[in-house]
């Protein structure tokens, strides 16, 4: 379950050229017009040809720029990313011919307005939508499965279990997702920011009454019924998400998804939403989990131990994310084959996998 290119301003170290004759450079910066040259005599036709004359002979420099009049304001140069002065072609040649060029930036009387700078320490800022709900999941293949799960997920992941309004004791896994752990990317410099919302049942007795149809009703095997028989998920029912290693943007007060020491509550209670803004400062991988009920069930580990837990990749700057790192030719090596290569399927008519399938690099 996983989430999501800032354009950037293209500088040039060296004064910028344009030749006199161009009416206007691409991406909307407004240049104006040099005065037109003097055009060059050229020598009869009945003449002999004549040594070339010196550079400077028959070329004349663009008439000079004016202050604009009192009365109107000065002209403004607005520097947009795509709005980059790129020397053309024309301008060597203009310059092999000693002539000179005034750009409208170099017009005095002109005001330069530069991209206003990103506000903060993110470069750009990645934005999350996540949900905790109560869920059953299977843990292997061989049917192990924790019936008093929670978990994290995208909110456009999450169904109703009843109706068509998904809320607090009435959400599931959309039937086309399988339960894992979450994963958030983001890209070294910028920030994370998540909206996240609360919605596990109120009281920990009703998990009991959830009947999830996106899991089958008993285990492959040894088919025991895939329903809360004890009761053993936390009682609190308050959740977050706190990440360890994330600098906060906003102070512990909002981002550190906990209620410790002298800082204010930054949970969520049943229902309740909070926006949390993490900077991502190194590259690496940071434990995200919920701080509602640090400890409880039956691993002592609180809501983490029943699923409330996942990962912030933080790629390097610049990185491209990609929904998987299997590729189609990989996935398919590893599927399960008769002696005659014939993919052999699951009931469902997935392929079957090959766990012991050995990788020819």
């Amino acid at each position: 379950m996983t989430l999501f290119s800032a354009t950037t301003l293209a500088q040039d170290g060296g004064a910028q050229s344009i030749p006199p004759n161009a009416a206007q450079a691409s991406g909307g910066i407004d240049i104006d017009e040099a005065a037109p040259t003097k055009p060059v005599e050229s020598a009869p036709v009945s003449e002999s040809p004549r040594p070339a004359p010196p550079p400077e002979v028959g070329v004349s420099p663009p008439a000079e720029a004016t202050e604009p009049p009192a009365e109107q304001p000065p002209p403004t140069l607005h520097l947009t990313a795509p709005s980059v002065l790129i020397k053309a072609a024309l301008s060597g040649a203009s310059a092999a011919l000693g002539s000179s060029t005034t750009t409208r930036a170099q017009q005095p009387g002109v005001a330069i307005i530069a991209p206003p700078e990103p506000e903060g320490p993110c470069a750009k800022t990645i934005t999350a939508n996540v949900v905790a709900f109560d869920q059953v999941y299977t843990y292997n293949r061989f049917g192990a499965f924790n019936p008093g799960g929670m978990m994290y997920a995208l909110k456009r992941d999450v169904v109703a279990i009843e109706g068509t309004e998904p809320g607090p004791g009435n959400a599931q896994l959309r039937p086309d997702k399988r339960p894992r752990p979450i994963v958030l990317r983001v890209n070294e410099g910028d920030c994370l920011q998540v909206t996240f919302t609360n919605w596990l049942t109120e009281k920990a007795e009703l998990v009991e009454d959830l009947h999830f149809n996106n899991q089958p009703e008993e285990q492959p095997y040894p088919h025991f019924p895939v329903r809360l028989r004890k009761n053993n998920t936390t009682t609190t029912r308050t959740a977050s998400m706190h990440v360890n290693g994330l600098d906060y943007v906003n102070g512990p007060n909002e981002d550190d998804g906990a209620f410790v020491g002298n800082n204010a509550s930054s949970m969520a209670g049943v229902g309740q939403s909070k926006i949390y803004t993490w900077f991502a400062a190194k590259q690496g991988q940071y434990l995200l989990y919920s701080m509602g009920a640090p400890s409880g069930n039956e691993g002592d580990n609180g809501q983490a131990g029943l699923g409330l837990f996942g990962s912030v990749n933080v790629e390097p700057p610049g990185a491209r994310w990609y929904r998987s790192q299997v590729t189609h030719e990989t996935l398919r090596a590893a599927y399960a084959r008769t002696r005659f290569g014939v993919v052999l399927k699951n009931e469902n008519g997935t392929p079957r996998i090959n766990y012991e399938a050995v990788y020819k690099g």
